[in-house]
C-alpha cells in the first residue's frame, strides 16, 4: 500500500511541475530563470525516482550488496 501512495505522490509532484512550467511560460507569470530551472530539476528528479520506484527491488538484485545505490546516485546529481 505504501508503494501506491509514494507513486501517487510522485505523479502529483510531476504533474504540478509540468503545470507550473506551462504557467511560467506566459510573460505575465513573473517567474525567474532560476525558478524555471529548478522546476525542470524537480521534474527530472521526480521522473527518475518514479522510474526507480516502479522497477522495484528485483531489478537491483544482480548488483549484489550495492543494491539501488548506483541507480539512485544520478538523482542526487540533479
Amino acid at each position: 500500500m505504501q508503494e501506491y501512495i509514494v507513486n501517487a505522490l510522485l505523479i502529483v509532484v510531476a504533474l504540478l511541475a509540468v503545470v507550473l512550467q506551462i504557467i511560467g511560460r506566459r510573460p505575465s507569470a513573473a517567474m525567474t530563470r532560476k525558478q524555471k530551472v529548478m522546476l525542470w530539476r524537480i521534474l527530472a528528479a521526480t521522473v527518475l525516482l518514479l522510474a526507480l520506484q516502479t522497477l522495484g527491488p528485483a531489478a537491483f538484485e544482480p548488483l549484489g550488496a550495492a543494491g539501488p545505490l548506483p541507480g539512485g546516485l544520478p538523482d542526487y546529481r540533479l
